[in-house]
């Protein structure tokens, strides 16, 4: 009987796998073509709602080639353009800090109807951290105060793997990623917040252009940056 049962749950989840997989295969290149139509008349937010799923689709069949490569990564840019944090991330240390002094306690409210699941794109240096586990295995050049409080972001992309980081060459690197999450300092750092990012979504930026509508200056330098990201993901760069 539990072999039985067993046996059907792995046959369903297989068949089920196969149905996704089916459906990303027929939804790929459509749902590709509406959003670059969607790009090419300015509308940003449905180019991102169907780059979703050519991400999604992309990712499900892992596929590897240059060009889906290629694809992937412009929709991801896409996604973060349109889904982009509108209010600076200095509001969150100042909202700690009146939190800290007893003088407010919307700092939980203000996380989430601003900035929660919202994207930043960051110019920052990531180098190995060494000690303190709580704040990561990356130190990202980000600190942030306020009045009694420091507010320092953390978070840990898959694809910093990729890049050759140690403790003696810090590099500059440029990305973007959801914020996840706000939290306060604990009774031995009370004035030590940290803020994450949903490290697992976030990704290494790759298009001068995309970057530049940003109001990020690009030059030489950052160019130079860019196009070595997009070695290290195997994205082909007009």
């Amino acid at each position: 009987m539990v072999a039985t049962i067993v046996t059907l749950s792995v046959c369903g989840w297989w068949f089920q796998r196969a149905h996704r997989r089916s459906v990303a295969e027929q939804t790929l290149g459509p749902r590709a073509r509406q959003a670059a139509e969607a790009l090419s008349r300015g509308d940003l937010e449905e180019a991102a709602n169907c780059y979703v799923d050519v991400v999604e689709a992309i990712e499900l069949l892992n596929r590897k080639e240059p060009r889906s490569l290629q694809l992937r990564q412009i929709g991801r840019e896409t996604i973060a353009r349109a889904r982009l944090c509108s209010s600076p991330l200095q509001t969150l240390a100042e909202e700690a800090s009146a939190f800290s002094r007893g003088t407010s306690t919307s700092w939980k409210e203000t996380f989430r109807s601003q900035f929660q699941d919202h994207w930043v794109v960051l110019d920052l240096t990531v180098e190995p951290r060494t000690g303190d586990s709580r704040r990561g295995r990356y130190g990202l050049d980000c600190l942030l105060t306020a009045e009694g409080v420091e507010l320092l972001l953390v978070g840990e992309l898959p694809e910093f793997e990729r890049l050759p980081l140690s403790a003696e060459t810090p590099r500059r690197v440029i990305f973007a990623a959801p914020l996840a999450g706000l939290q306060p300092g604990d009774a031995s750092h009370p004035g030590q917040w940290t803020l994450k990012l949903a490290g697992r979504q976030g990704f290494l930026w790759t298009t001068p252009e995309t970057l530049a509508e940003l109001g990020f200056p690009v030059d030489d330098e950052t160019r130079a940056v860019l196009q070595s990201q997009a070695a290290l993901l195997g994205v082909v760069t007009p």
